[in-house]
């Protein structure tokens, strides 16, 4: 697949990784089965970059028997994880793509020769078994039809109801909890326990459960129609309470009470059980509908007991939390559908909890990211009933599309009387939102996420242009929506959750190999059909490698998401920003500022010009500008961040002071002394506010800065003042006193007070003495102080000694390189005014102590003074 503009072809990832050492010599295991699998179909050729390594063999040839081959590839113990991830990825694949292709024959066939087309494409009609077996010919999802196909079972609701909709998404979240925590017990719970492949297909307003098809499974009977199996009840147990699902003291023989009602029990070859219709694993709450598994696993005992209180806890405690974790950015690449559902699914939070997120949240940039949200799912549900019989389903989604995104009177009108009503009915709202209050191209990118829609953003050349109207050729593609039991084995998952803590750690290498790894699986099944998420993970592998020096592969991964990201989309601005600093390390200047001008435009095009994501994008900026010496474009960079803060967080917030510190730094710099001082008195005003006077350190900094910029100013006296303020705060932070100390010393030199900058200089260098490492920035402070330390105590000197001093710097003799090193040794040793004065009085003395043979005492203080002057002390 080639990029947008064909400068680069798109790297085959799962070859990529397949090619690192992680497959182990042996093969994959091979599922028994009666027939050789039948031949893949052909795959479109893939250019590769020159420099990857060498692609491994052809993948793997699925087999229509999907369980056998699924549960022996989870069972294997000679892959890797990341091996075994990718195998899985790889199955699940053909799986997906077999589950959508038959939907589609399904949906997209007329009524007119139906049947037909059906039997030329091997797709059977189910009497009734498999009903039976997969547990749906109850009255709780009425309605569907029954395919085979491919050793596929399509279960098809044309029409589902809300109540059917939403159970199934239960069975479907409730099997992958469990088929997650098979992975992680014990090898002899997974191979007595099972979950088959399956997948949630919808596609035109109508929903499919596919499962893989079973072989004459047998029912087993639970209770109260009979005894919980033998076999089934340990591992069983085991799973409920690795999900928090029961009691961790509850025995097997408690089963029937913990099991969740109306499961479904097969059993099939080899005394395997299949556990499905698991649609009441985790509890009713009339409030939440269900809790997630995700929450039972991190509440701190069994919530199914209580769910009230569960439910209690969960809005009183977990959703506040998560605002304030929006709030705080501390997920920066929060600005997306796909990031926002991950985020709150992860923390065990229902979608359905959107609206009182909405409601707590008190930041403009989350407060639309939630609405924005919440119109997406809505505008998703409104379209449902919309496409459910339509003869041009395409039409229907643009009319929606530019309805939602639009500006008209039409769109104005549709949001009063259709989406924002049926939203607060949705989502609990108390007060409806005003059209105002969004941004369209937010809610464009949103809406195609959820809608499965892929539109052409051709048409938009600049910042100012709206999304729409759409027309007939901007609809690229209308792809069903597929929800997978799992991309990849929980394991790779799991793998993949720790890069971030590997980059926390420094351990970048293994960052790159597990989003290498993520590139894999996102290729293979991907998260979105925008390619959001591939674009964010190229970006993120970039980034990774500019920080490993490795610049050809960030080059090669920053070039790839250049040329396949969403346009206009900000996951394309952290492409480019990492392009920026690419340019910047080849000193391509004109690059720099093309690139960071193409990075602005789509953040401020997907987000608006004042969201917080810009400040990352202008600061980056700002640092290169700075490292190229740059002063004014940094300074001219720094003027649209400060206005990103002031509207995401207010003139008295923590992040527009810091903005202001970094502006009054570069003044400084350049010689506006005046307005420096200014900006820097801002910083301080709101530091000392009472909600941030806990952050000490940064009051410190900044007194610390005004008083080198009074100094610079000749006001030695209120520098001397603000220095004191500085020392005092650093102290009651525990912080590096260094750097204080030198400053008062420069005070009390710029008040003519030789005797105090002398204990201040001192109380420096015995400061750096007492450190255990002491670092460069240490080493070249320590020769500063003491060169000051020297020429003070040159002016409290007798006048003998000063007569002494004054004849070795007229006829002394220029001092050897062994006696400058010896005296250097000795100036660190030794406090400098103590070595000084009993060199001094060596001199003075007419014969000199022992210990002068090899330095003489002239010899010594002219070193002295030309390490003093050279400054090489």
């Amino acid at each position: 697949m080639t990029g947008a503009s064909g400068k680069i072809s798109q790297v085959d990832f799962l070859d990529w990784v397949s090619s690192f050492e992680w497959v182990t010599d042996t093969p994959p295991p091979e599922p028994q089965q009666e027939a050789p699998p039948a031949s893949p179909p052909a795959e479109p050729a893939v250019v590769k970059v020159k420099t990857l390594p060498r692609p491994p063999p052809a993948p793997l040839v699925p087999s229509p028997n999907w369980n056998d081959q699924y549960w022996s590839f989870l069972a294997s113990t000679e892959l890797s994880v990341s091996a075994k991830g990718l195998y899985v990825a790889q199955l699940v694949k053909e799986f997906r793509l077999a589950a959508e292709a038959l939907v589609t024959q399904l949906l997209d066939t007329p009524d007119v020769g139906f049947k037909a087309a059906l039997e030329s494409q091997s797709i059977t009609t189910d009497t009734g078994d498999r009903a039976t077996w997969f547990g749906y010919n109850g009255g709780a999802t009425p309605g569907y039809e029954l395919y085979v196909a491919n050793g596929l079972c399509c279960f098809l609701w044309r029409a589902p109801t809300a109540e059917v909709w939403k159970t199934l998404g239960d069975d479907l979240r409730a099997s992958r909890a469990v088929a997650h925590a098979l992975e992680l017990l014990p090898s002899a719970v997974s191979e007595t326990l099972s979950i088959p492949l399956q997948c949630l297909v919808d596609y035109r307003g109508a929903r499919a459960w596919i499962v893989g098809d079973l072989t004459a499974p047998e029912v087993a009977p639970l209770p109260p129609f009979g005894p919980v199996p033998v076999a089934f009840a340990a591992p069983t147990m085991a799973v409920l309470r690795h999900l928090n699902a029961c009691p961790s003291a509850a025995e097997a023989q408690d089963l029937a009470s913990a099991l969740p009602p109306a499961t479904q029990l097969l059993v099939v070859a080899r005394q395997r059980f299949v556990w499905l219709r698991l649609r009441h694993l985790c509890g009713t709450d009339k409030a939440l509908r269900q809790l997630r598994p995700e929450y039972l696993k991190q509440f701190p005992t069994a919530p199914l007991a209580d769910t009230a209180a569960a439910s209690q806890h969960l809005l009183t405690s977990v959703v506040p939390a998560a605002v304030a974790r929006l709030e705080t950015n501390e997920y920066f690449h929060v600005v997306d559908a796909g990031a926002l559902t991950k985020l709150l699914h992860g923390d065990g939070i229902n979608m359905r909890l959107l609206g009182r997120l909405y409601e707590l949240a008190g930041l403009q940039h989350v407060r639309r990211l939630l609405l924005t949200e919440m119109v997406a799912r809505t505008a998703k549900v409104l379209l449902r009933s919309m496409l459910r019989g339509a003869a041009q389903p395409k039409a229907v989604v643009l009319d929606l599309v530019n309805l939602v995104c639009g500006t008209s009177s039409d769109s104005v009108a549709f949001f009063a009387a259709e989406l924002f009503p049926t939203l607060g009915a949705k989502f609990g709202l108390a007060t409806a939102p005003a059209h105002g209050d969004l941004h369209l191209p937010q809610v464009f990118h949103a809406l195609c996420f959820h809608v499965s829609a892929t539109l052409s953003l051709h048409h938009v050349a600049v910042v100012s242009d709206t999304p729409g109207p759409f027309r007939a050729h901007h609809l690229l593609a209308l792809t069903p929506t597929t929800t997978l039991l799992a991309p990849t084995t929980a394991t790779a998952l799991a793998l993949l959750e720790t890069t971030d803590a590997l980059v926390a750690e420094g351990r970048l290498a293994e960052a790159v190999t597990n989003v290498k790894l993520g590139l894999a699986v996102e290729q293979a099944n991907p998260t979105d059909g925008c390619r959001v998420q591939w674009c964010h993970l190229l970006a993120c592998a970039a980034e990774l490698s500019v920080q490993l020096a490795d610049r050809a592969g960030a080059e090669t991964f920053a070039q790839l998401a250049l040329e396949d990201g969403p346009r206009w989309h900000a996951s394309l601005a952290k492409a480019h920003v990492v392009a920026t600093k690419l340019a910047h390390l080849k000193g391509d200047e004109q690059s720099i500022g093309a690139h960071l001008g193409r990075a602005v435009a789509a953040a401020t095009w997907h987000l608006g010009a004042h969201h917080v994501y810009l400040f990352d994008v202008y600061m980056t900026g700002v640092d290169v500008w700075l490292d190229r010496a740059e002063w004014y474009p940094a300074l001219a960079a720094l003027d649209p961040c400060l206005g990103v803060v002031k509207e995401s967080y207010g003139r008295k917030s923590i992040p527009f002071a810091e903005v202001r510190t970094k502006q009054a730094g570069i003044l400084a710099h350049v010689g506006s002394h005046e307005e420096a001082l200014s900006l820097y008195e801002d910083s301080l005003e709101i530091y000392e506010l009472a909600p941030f006077r806990h952050l000490v350190g940064c009051r410190a900094d900044c007194c610390s800065a005004i008083a080198q910029l009074l100094l610079v100013m000749q006001a030695a006296q209120p520098a001397y003042t603000t220095a004191l303020k500085a020392h005092g705060l650093r102290q009651d932070a525990g912080d590096d006193l260094l750097a204080s100390f030198v400053l008062l010393g420069d005070c009390a030199t710029a008040l003519d007070d030789p005797v105090r900058a002398i204990e201040y200089y001192t109380s420096a260098w015995r400061w750096i003495k007492a450190q255990p490492d002491v670092h460069d920035g240490a080493v070249a402070t320590v020769q500063h102080v003491t060169r000051r330390l020297l020429q003070l105590q040159q002016t409290l000197l007798s006048p003998e000694a000063q007569q002494v001093l004054h004849k070795v710097r007229q006829h002394a003799a220029p001092a050897s390189d062994d006696t400058l090193a010896y005296v250097a040794g000795e100036l660190f040793g030794t406090e400098p005014g103590d070595y000084l004065q009993s060199v001094l009085e060596a001199a003075m003395d007419e014969r000199p102590p022992p210990g002068y043979e090899i330095h003489p005492p002239l010899a010594q203080l002219r070193a002295m003074l030309e390490l003093q002057e050279h400054d090489e002390v």
